[in-house]
């Protein structure tokens, strides 16, 4: 490992443990701990669900590498979680989406066709180095890393283009109440 990114590992690492520690203390307060620490699982698994991005390579990933000194890529094992969470959730309770902005958007997603592209490039973007493997993803790491940065990009301006009118029309009724 480079000796100069071991500071922005610690540094990223914090920031994400500090963020998720503060939102879930949040929802907890708002909702209770029981239902709170639902709502803090079921808005971390929209994030795995709609950005095609590195989900838990920073965090799982390094404490797996660090402990066993192995790699692995946590990114499928988390999506397949979410998913099964999801499910269940919408079966038996889909009150729970309609708590915040984004989990009732994620519900919204997960009904309307037109929105299911987000899904689609997220499960390119997370499953891409895992389909290709270490050896391969290694051997063109530089164009590997450019086509996954792309393929965030491209699936973050698609989640916000679908996703702005139900956006705006929410934090409408919320302002007017």
């Amino acid at each position: 490992m480079n000796k100069h990114l071991i500071p922005w590992y610690i540094l990223t690492s914090s920031l994400v443990l500090l963020f998720s520690s503060a939102y879930t203390v949040y929802q907890c307060m708002q909702h209770g701990i029981e239902f709170g620490l639902f709502l803090t699982l079921i808005s971390w698994s929209v994030y795995v669900l709609c950005v095609p991005a590195a989900h838990g390579r920073l965090i799982i990933g390094g404490l797996f590498k660090l402990l066993s000194g192995k790699s692995f890529f946590p990114e499928p094992y988390l999506w397949g979680f979410a998913i099964v969470l999801n499910s269940v959730s919408v079966v038996f309770a889909p009150q729970v989406y309609a708590k915040t902005l984004m989990t009732y958007i994620f519900y919204r997603a997960i009904f309307i066709p037109s929105y299911w592209p987000i899904f689609v490039l997220t499960a390119i973007g997370v499953w891409y180095r895992f389909s290709i493997g270490t050896p391969t993803y290694l051997a063109h790491k530089s164009t590997h890393t450019a086509f996954r940065h792309l393929l965030t990009i491209i699936g973050l301006l698609v989640l916000f283009y679908l996703t702005h009118q139900d956006f705006i029309v929410l934090l409408n009724a919320t302002v007017s109440g």
